[in-house]
């Protein structure tokens, strides 16, 4: 039988899943010690002998024993590319051959001190395999644990072979572990009596539990109705067992962060949460939440010319949703040249969704328009979905796009390809504190460097994406393939923008910019670890194209460009990658001062008896100054936007309860 298995990973399978996404992980503050890794040495009898049960113990002298370091084992054939192509260099130590057809056990012994305490709670002993085809695996003589064992054997037993070549074999050992000196003893059984081939290697981590403290408390809020709110704990320690609560009742977030993500007063409430493991739990202070009602108007968060829509068009986005009669009324909308505030541009249509916000066409034949050039726009009487309205003669800069190249497929990136002789092999893919796409990351000898696009193609699938070709080949390998590169950004483009995404993956892929994830490709939603696959397989592979994501956090000067792909299946071991970027961003021009100085700010106000109405009104240039009120003077009452304030605004006395009013900027 030829072995297959990739199993090279030492990783707590069963008692935590170690994340590398954004997201906090639970297993991240536990005590890992490695007490052996592949390359250790180990002792080998390979006579075909029936050694019978005195070899497992510690006592046993096996000094007549060959030796030599991990990988250990003799592999043929063309049906094995995932070993060959994994090490080029060949086995640690590599058996001559079988001694004969009918070996069907193989011996090992090694051994490795300990310090420490293994009485623990929640102390573990993990073994990762890669074997070929089973084995017993005894510590201090004492059977511990297997791969494939059947309940009963001898030394003349047949193991089990794997259900499907490539699957990892990762062992929850029983704890025979001591202090001192131990030894770890492995019978590599056959599958059938004319197999050909024999390997063993293995990674032994010991797991211990740290107690929790916790470090930074949630912090208690006051929000309006409908904002976001998200309660964050650090914790010290693990692994760790999130449970929160809301006034005593539990609720279902069992992570680090508890997010709402529209509040509304139901939520309002003491929230805290309790962290736990086998060591001791541990309850957080207590965090208030405040909801008060939204009497507050939206807020325009971009004006765009452009935008994808056309170079007629100006997309007006909006902080909430509106009222759509609201936003789609044209006279609620001036459309002004920076230099000359006396024209108004000609707006002829507007469209209006949540998702899209406002989309304000602009007339083709206004000798005014020119789709590159300076305007503003001053908006009124826009309401939001409760029936807020937007500050009066709210003025926005409209923008212009601005896109330049970042990355090419061609570039040159730095890649990493798993080797399990790598001495930090496992941690590049499991280290959350300065992780391989972190923008503090060094990378070292063990990544290569070359020109995208990379490949590793065995069923020649080739290219679509036109224009571009296959340059650097990688090696096979079922984790994620890692690469980095940095591109320069030019001052002056801002902090936020968007990039434009062409291409070629095969099968899944998560691009990070300065450690942050921006873009995911055929890939499950939440985190992932080294061990997630891609949704589903492509053959042949396709070019991606106009994938348009929206960024934040770049820097003047260098970024760090990080991706990770992903194969959709352990019998999958093809990959390719190219990545080609523009980043889209907006030049906004330098609005003209118009309104007076802040000590001539005033409100005016005239009152007819009869009809008992109120007539509040300030100077039109006050630009986006919102009109709050009282009910009563005093420190005991608060200003309150007035939810349908405008410019001049009529209250009816004293049936609004307003009676007294002021100004605001926002």
């Amino acid at each position: 039988m030829y072995m297959r298995n990739a199993c090279l990973k030492a990783l707590t399978l069963a008692l935590a899943v170690i994340g590398w996404a954004t997201s906090t992980n639970q297993a991240q503050a536990q005590l890992f010690t490695t007490l052996i890794d592949f390359n250790s040495t180990w002792k080998y009898d390979r006579s075909g002998n029936d050694l019978g049960t005195a070899w497992r113990a510690n006592t046993y002298n096996d000094t007549s024993w060959q030796s030599g370091p991990g990988l250990l084992g003799f592999e043929e054939g063309a049906a094995i590319p995932p070993i060959r192509r994994r090490l080029p260099s060949g086995f640690g130590t590599t058996f001559p051959g079988p001694l004969s057809q009918v070996v069907t056990t193989y011996y090992f012994r090694a051994t490795f001190n300990f310090s420490g305490s293994t009485n623990v709670p929640g102390f573990a002993l993990y073994a990762t395999n890669l074997v070929d085809d089973g084995c017993a695996i005894y510590l201090n003589g004492r059977l511990a644990g297997g791969v494939r064992m059947p309940a009963t054997f001898n030394a003349a037993t047949l193991f089990t072979g794997p259900a499907a070549e490539g699957q990892r074999d990762v062992v929850n050992l029983t704890n025979f572990l001591r202090n001192g000196q131990n030894t770890i003893a492995v019978e590599v059984h056959q599958s059938s009596a004319t197999s050909s081939d024999v390997v063993l290697g293995m990674k032994l981590v010991a797991i211990t539990p740290q107690a929790l403290i916790i470090t930074n408390q949630p912090q208690s809020q006051t929000v309006s109705a409908g904002d976001p709110v998200t309660f964050t704990v650090s914790v010290q320690g693990g692994p760790v067992i999130y449970r929160w609560q809301k006034d005593g009742a539990n609720l279902n977030s069992t992570s680090n962060t508890l997010t709402i993500a529209s509040a509304q007063l139901a939520n309002a409430g003491n929230y805290r949460v309790s962290v736990s493991n086998t060591v001791n739990a541990v309850t957080s202070s207590v965090a208030v939440l405040t909801v008060s009602a939204d009497t507050e108007g939206p807020k325009v968060a971009r004006a765009v010319v452009d935008n994808g829509f056309g170079s007629n068009s100006v997309n007006v986005v909006f902080d909430e949703a509106l009222n759509s009669t609201s936003a789609r009324t044209i006279g609620n909308y001036r459309l002004v040249p920076v230099g000359n505030t006396n024209v108004s541009i000609q707006i002829t249509n507007i469209l209006y969704s949540t998702a899209l916000g406002a989309l304000l066409q602009v007339s083709n034949t206004d000798l005014n328009w020119n789709p590159r050039g300076s305007y503003f726009l001053v908006l009124n009487r826009i309401a939001d979905s409760k029936g807020n309205n937007i500050a009066p003669f709210t003025r926005v800069p409209v923008s212009i796009q601005i896109t330049t190249n970042l990355t090419q497929m061609s570039d040159t990136w730095n890649y990493y390809d798993f080797n399990f002789f790598d001495p930090n092999g496992i941690n590049i893919y499991t280290n959350t504190v300065n992780p391989w796409y972190g923008t503090n990351y060094v990378i070292d000898v063990n990544w290569g460097t070359g020109q995208g696009i990379f490949y590793f193609d065995p069923n020649a699938q080739g290219l679509v994406c036109a224009g571009d070709t296959y340059a650097r080949q990688i090696s096979v390998q079922d984790e994620p393939t890692l690469f980095r590169r940095t591109f320069n950004m030019p001052a002056g483009f801002g902090t936020n923008g968007s990039f434009r995404l062409r291409y070629v993956v095969d099968d899944g892929m998560v691009v990070y910019l300065n450690g942050v994830e921006i873009h995911r490709y055929n890939m499950p939603a939440g985190p992932l670890t080294y061990l997630s696959k891609a949704l589903t397989t492509f053959n042949p592979v396709t070019c991606v194209t106009n994938v348009t994501v929206p960024v934040s956090g770049l820097k003047t000067g260098t970024n760090v460009l990080a991706a990770a792909v992903y194969q959709a299946a352990a019998s999958e071991f093809d990959t390719i990658f190219g990545l080609e970027m523009d980043g889209v961003f907006l030049s906004t021009p330098t609005m003209p001062i118009l309104e007076p100085a802040t000590n001539q700010l005033r409100l005016t106000y005239s009152y007819t008896r009869g009809t008992r109405n109120l007539v509040v009104s300030w100077p039109t240039n006050f630009n986006g100054y919102s009109l709050v009120a009282k009910s009563a003077l005093g420190t005991d009452t608060q200003w309150i936007q007035v939810s349908d304030q405008s410019n001049p605004y009529t209250n009816s006395v004293p049936t609004n309860g307003f009676r007294f009013f002021n100004i605001k900027k926002l």
